[in-house]
């Protein structure tokens, strides 16, 4: 899922232990500042490594050893689908006691799994992509249609269409993500190009995105 910006949101930095620590706050621009000047509300993040473009963070109760491994495991599909194509561009998971408090709090559907701001140049991720609980599997799946094994590859996907394309509309996101995992040329549509117009009764999406279809429908955020 997309939203342009994440509400007027700021970033404030310093450094523990050697890494960066870095904190998303709602706020009224984007800027560095000490972490002193943080919030209670704040959303806060470890940087645990970066490329030559891309940074990628943990929030601060996210499990170390895990961090590390479900990074590993994010810097994968970003290699093999090229992400390092974006540019600068900044990774977060965020823990699973965080994700739900966190959405609501921006004002989307706690049930996405993933949540990009293209003009911010930074996605948002959930540890359940990586390792769900039961409950939290079970509302996935039957959000998606899809067994969650398969579910980080296709929120990883869907949001580099967003990321790429520089595109909000979901169809158009999922349409993209779809040549990704396919292997074809993807290249972006055209921002007035209509995705409802096409269907026509169609069978063009499969469950996932006739999942996205019905997200878009909604209106993204709640």
């Amino acid at each position: 899922m997309s939203y342009e910006r994440f509400k007027n949101k700021f970033i404030c930095a310093n450094n523990v232990l050697g890494r960066t620590a870095v904190f998303v706050l709602v706020g009224l621009f984007f800027s560095l500042f000490s972490a002193e000047s943080c919030g209670a509300k704040s959303l806060r993040v470890v940087e645990y490594y970066h490329t030559l473009h891309q940074r990628f963070y943990c929030t601060v109760d996210y499990d170390p050893t895990d961090c590390v491994r479900h990074l590993g495991l994010l810097q994968q599909l970003l290699n093999q689908y090229h992400a390092q194509n974006l540019g600068e561009w900044r990774w977060v998971l965020v823990s699973k006691t965080r994700w739900k408090p966190d959405l609501l709090e921006l004002g989307f559907h706690t049930t996405s799994p993933a949540l990009t701001s293209f003009r911010d140049r930074e996605t948002l991720v959930d540890e359940s992509l990586f390792s769900g609980d039961a409950e939290r599997v079970s509302e996935l799946e039957h959000e998606y249609h899809v067994p969650w094994q398969r579910l980080l590859l296709l929120a990883i996907t869907h949001e580099l269409g967003h990321a790429i394309c520089r595109d909000s509309n979901e169809i158009r996101a999922e349409l993209f993500a779809e040549r990704l995992r396919s292997g074809q040329s993807a290249s972006c549509l055209p921002a007035d190009w209509e995705p409802l117009s096409d269907f026509g009764g169609k069978a063009l999406l499969g469950d996932i995105n006739k999942a996205m279809l019905r997200r878009a429908l909604q209106g993204g955020p709640k």
